[in-house]
């Protein structure tokens, strides 16, 4: 069991576009304050109206994602101006987090060189306003290196629905480094942002975002794929580059795709992209396609 497993259970808080912890059926901290944000938290944030202060009251604040949570509220000009600086202590204990010789990310440090002195120097204010190439080279490498140095091999496998049949999921390289997503969840995500900034076309991000990290519950992965899917599909679509579109969106687990759509039901062209994904796909262990095509098709 993994965390996969209980993903669709807090998906289950968006409706018509908008995310609460009361559409769930269960308590949203049935697994815990920590699996509660790993879930939760990127879903309250991207949801329209949402706020700083919401994140407090629900109890998400001890995640050390907050940091992140803060300076996408920054970036709104509709939300209150926010003292970035209350998150430096965040930043700080980040740091000491990956220079522990038990830690993962201590390799890191020595591969990648310029993301070592960016995040040991990083501001939040940083964010978006540092260009570097070699940077942002490392920042693709780093990406594909914690998704298994973007290695991956398809296995067929029998869907649980009978008339679906057989189809294909990813098997991960050994190399992969899924447990990042638990302790250096607010790197991965700050650096993705860095880049999505200065590099929204990067041919890295579908690279990994096709990648299916295997998760332990308290994994930030999937919140991570959701959003970043939806970024760099917007980001498609705008430069009309639907064949990568096409591409991207079937290889991404229905419950993401379920996702975006909830982050989009304005945007019909891309929906309309989505189902045409969903109405060609096989499906997975999670989601019966004909039912994602019925919930697409009423948003349209």
């Amino acid at each position: 069991m993994c965390g996969k497993c209980i993903e669709g259970s807090y998906l289950a808080g968006w409706h018509d576009g908008v995310y609460s912890f009361e559409h769930m059926s269960e308590e949203p901290d049935f697994m815990g304050p920590c699996v509660m944000a790993a879930h939760g938290l990127v879903e309250v944030v991207c949801s329209p109206g949402s706020s700083l202060n919401d994140l407090h009251t629900q109890g998400l604040d001890r995640s050390p994602l907050m940091a992140w949570a803060a300076w996408v509220y920054s970036q709104n000009q509709s939300h209150r101006k926010i003292d970035l600086t209350h998150y430096s202590s965040i930043i700080k204990n980040q740091r000491a987090k990956r220079y522990s010789v038990q830690g993962q990310w201590a390799a890191l440090n020595t591969l990648y060189p310029n993301i070592a002195v960016f995040l040991d120097n990083l501001t939040l204010q940083d964010i978006g306003h540092n260009f570097n190439e070699a940077l942002f080279d490392e920042i693709e490498s780093c990406l594909l290196d914690i998704h298994g140095n973007g290695y991956y091999t398809f296995e067929l496998v029998e869907s649980m629905f009978a008339a679906e049949g057989l189809f294909p999921i990813f098997e991960l390289s050994e190399t992969a480094k899924p447990s990042l997503f638990v302790e250096h969840a607010l790197e991965i995500f700050l650096l993705t942002e860095h880049l999505l900034h200065f590099r929204p076309m990067s041919w890295a991000l579908p690279m990994a975002l096709s990648v299916d990290l295997t998760c332990d519950f308290d994994s930030y992965h999937m919140a991570w794929r959701r959003y970043t899917a939806s970024r760099v599909l917007n980001t498609l679509l705008k430069s009309n580059n639907l064949a990568v579109v096409q591409a991207l969106g079937g290889s991404l687990e229905l419950n993401t795709v379920h996702a975006v759509c909830q982050r989009n039901i304005g945007d019909k062209q891309l929906l309309a992209q989505l189902l045409n994904i969903v109405n060609n796909c096989k499906g997975d262990t999670y989601i019966e396609p004909k039912r994602l095509a019925t919930q697409i098709t009423s948003l349209l």
